[in-house]
């Protein structure tokens, strides 16, 4: 995907519906003290849990809410969230989604996903997980999933993983070649808490789960 491709969806994220802001980029919006609640609730989790280091009862803590939020529909036991974050924090806290070889560590993700969707589900899986690690782990709904034409288990999240890792790599080659060096979510957000990975999601809920593009 070229990065011109990904800053038109990022756009609509910004400038449509819940998540209209007025510091966006050519916003037409003023914002609604109702409006963006998603977005500050996410920034304000990935912070927290950032805080949280390796006090994983302080992670679930603070995910419950967040995925409440995202209309989850699961009884959250917080306390086999807190598990499953335990078993997964040293391994997949630094990993990077536009570096780490994926086939090298497919059973690894399989297993990780599998467990997260034990307890929130499959919906619930990728928001946990990408709260937790959001330079690697994905988020998806029932609408992205079906416009990647992509099972919800974990062979279907794994692939998801695949094909956001190409368009980014894309993303990253075509950006460096039009601008040199530089992240284009630091020229996007100036340094706030949102990745290349964050965008790729922004793009996908504006194009499939709201038809935005």
């Amino acid at each position: 995907m070229h990065y011109t491709e990904l800053l038109r969806g990022v756009n609509a994220y910004h400038t449509e519906g819940e998540n209209k802001d007025p510091s966006f980029p050519n916003s037409p919006y003023q914002l609604d003290p109702e409006d963006d609640k998603f977005d500050i609730r996410y920034l304000d989790t990935v912070d927290e849990v950032r805080k949280a280091g390796v006090d994983y009862r302080r992670i679930s803590k603070a995910m419950v809410p967040f995925l409440k939020s995202s209309r989850i529909r699961v009884r959250i036991n917080e306390t086999e969230l807190t598990k499953a974050y335990q078993s997964v924090f040293q391994q997949v806290h630094h990993w990077k989604l536009e570096e780490i070889s994926l086939r090298q560590f497919k059973d690894e993700i399989m297993q990780i996903f599998s467990r997260f969707s034990n307890v929130v589900r499959f919906t619930g899986a990728s928001k946990a997980l990408h709260v937790f690690n959001p330079d690697f782990f994905m988020m998806w709904d029932v609408k992205i999933r079906q416009g990647y034409g992509l099972h919800h288990d974990e062979e279907g999240y794994f692939n998801l993983l695949l094909r956001s890792q190409e368009d980014l790599q894309e993303i990253v080659q075509t950006y460096i070649k039009d601008h040199g060096v530089g992240r284009i979510s630091q020229r996007i957000y100036q340094g706030r808490l949102r990745s290349e990975v964050k965008l790729l999601d922004e793009y996908n809920f504006a194009k499939y789960t709201r038809n935005w593009i």
